[in-house]
This record gives C-alpha cells, structure tokens and sequence, in this order.
C-alpha cells in the first residue's frame, strides 16, 4: 500500500470517528517528508484545530510549515469562499459587500453543496505546489457526502463557475495520482462499516480508485497453542474463584493480548474478502501506564498520548516506505 502512497499527489484519509485517521494522516505527513518530500496536510473545515497537540502549533488557513518539508493548513469555508470570490468577481470592494451582506451569507451558508465546493476547489489548487497532499477529511459518512457533491453540482448546474469547477474537481479526484484510504480498527462494527464503505464508494463515487485501507491498533499473533490452553485453563480458575491473587494482573493481560490477536485475525480476513487485497498493519501504540478511566479493553494498560502515538507510527511508517 505504502508504494502507492508515494505515487500518488492527492491522499485522501477517510473512516468512522475514533479510528485514528488523523494520528495516520499527521504519521503519513511527517514520514513522507522526513523521506524528502514537500508535503501539505490539511485539516477539512475544523472550527478547532486537532493538529497542535502533535505539532504544537495551531493549523491555519494560511499553511504553514510545522517541520522540514511539512506544511499544514486548516482549509475553511468563510476563507475559502473569500478566495473563491476573488477569482470570480475580480474586484475586491464587491467581495467585501458580499461578505459583510448577512442576507447574502445565511443564502450561501444554506445553499446546498457551496461549502464543499469551494472548499475541496482550494484543496486541489494546492497539489502543484507539493509532491504530496494530504487531506484529513471527515468521519466516512460525512467524508462520502462530500466526495459526492461535485457530481450533484454538475448536473444542477449545466453551466457557470461552479459547474466549471465541479468538472475541474471530478477530473482531478478521478486521477491514478488520487489515493482514497480508510482508516480501521480490529472491532466487529468498525470492521462492517468499512466493509459497507466500500460498496459506498462503488456504487455513488465509480470514478474514485478503491481504496486501501489501514488496520490501526492490530495484534500480529504472538500467543502459542499451549499458552492459548494455559489462559483458558486460568480463566476457569479466576471465574471459580481459584486462580492465586497475584497471578490475575498477568492473566488480564494475557486475556487482552488473546482477545486482540483473534480481533486482528478475523479483521484482516474480512478486509482481503471484501477488498480484495491486504490491509496495511499499525501496532498499537502509546504509552504504556495504567489509565483507571479507561474501560476500553483495546487499549487496557496504554495510555493515547496523541504526539506520542503519531511519532511511532511515523516510525513505523519508515520502516516501510
């Protein structure tokens, strides 16, 4: 999957809320440009930015660069819609009465489709400028609709600027040098979801190349055959009350670790089915501690320091481009 990352321009990061796409998106920017590549991500319309715990600066509308050969930029709809007005209108004194107009504003704010119009316009002006962009787009629901207006936009609007436009976007997401990747996780209804995004893409976005996807926080197999009987023999032991005190921190984790592999195993199985091909594979990452507010089971004993969890996964990610 890694190779086709560096083929492509435009990167556009995708899945459901939680996954850990934008640690992947900030791992992917910074391993790229530690390899040497002038690289932007962006952040889609974020009223907060979620870059500066990584970066320790806060993403703007203006990119700027957080690190060598790595800029970010927080691409919003009022700067956005500023800019796009320029190109059009030329004059700078009737762009300022069109936005200073609250009529005017509440029409555009409402009128369907405008926000990612111009917001995925700006994107695409920025790929001749970098060897790689990537786009840390919203959850896969929110993203897909997105991804779908131009085409809307097109048959609504037969002619005009964001017809123009609309037509300029579709022929550049339909490019080869155009990589959709959905980010997952070894969960049962993560799993599905990613599976149903696919037939999504499919079926409302045929020009867009099927996506790769990442498997975030997996489990290679480590456990033996005779250590798989030994936790079952010590599970049945704890529920009957009879497993040695000190031994039960070991055994929940031992439990964990089992739980996660055969998570791992069933994920990656049902992504080469319904994908046809392998999932990239992330470890899970972190610090490790003992986070009591925690009940997560995924991430028992691991605490999700952001910066921390993206610099390994920029380790990772080395390793491998």
């Amino acid at each position: 999957m890694l190779s086709d990352v560096l083929k492509a321009k435009l990167v556009l990061i995708t899945g459901k809320g939680g996954v850990g796409k934008t640690s992947f998106a900030c791992a992917l920017g910074r391993s790229l440009a530690q390899n040497q590549k002038k690289v932007l991500l962006i952040e889609f319309d974020n009223f907060n930015s979620v870059l500066e715990p990584v970066f320790s600066r806060k993403s703007t509308y203006k990119h700027i660069e957080v690190e060598s050969n790595l800029y970010v930029c927080n691409v919003t709809w009022k700067e956005a819609l500023q800019d796009w007005l320029n190109q059009i209108v030329k004059m700078k004194s009737i762009v300022k009465r069109i936005l200073n107009n609250k009529i005017a504003m509440i029409y555009l704010d409402v009128t369907p489709g405008a926000r990612e119009i111009v917001i995925l316009s700006k994107i695409i002006r920025y790929i001749e400028d970098y060897d790689h962009v990537i786009v840390d787009l919203p959850a896969s629901g929110h993203a897909l609709g997105v991804l779908k207006v131009p085409i809307t936009a097109r048959k609504l609007m037969r002619t005009g600027p964001v017809h123009e436009k609309s037509l300029e976007i579709l022929e550049v997401l339909s490019q080869e040098t155009t990589l959709p990747i959905v980010v997952s996780l070894p969960e049962e209804m993560v799993v599905n979801e990613t599976l149903e995004l696919k037939s999504h893409f499919q079926k409302e976005l045929p020009f867009l190349k099927q996506p790769k996807v990442v498997l975030n926080k997996a489990c290679s197999s480590s456990l033996t055959v005779e250590e798989g009987i030994l936790l079952k023999a010590l599970d049945l032991q704890q529920n009957n009350g009879l497993a040695p005190s000190e031994c039960l921190p070991f055994l929940r984790a031992g439990l964990w670790e089992k739980e996660l592999e055969e998570a791992t195993e069933d994920a990656l199985q049902k992504i080469q089915y319904g994908y046809n091909q392998q999932a990239l594979f992330l470890p899970i990452l972190g610090q490790l501690g003992n986070n009591s507010n925690n009940s997560d089971s995924m991430n028992h004993g691991i605490l999700n320091n952001h910066r921390v969890v993206v610099e390994q996964m920029t380790s990772f990610l080395n390793k491998h481009l």
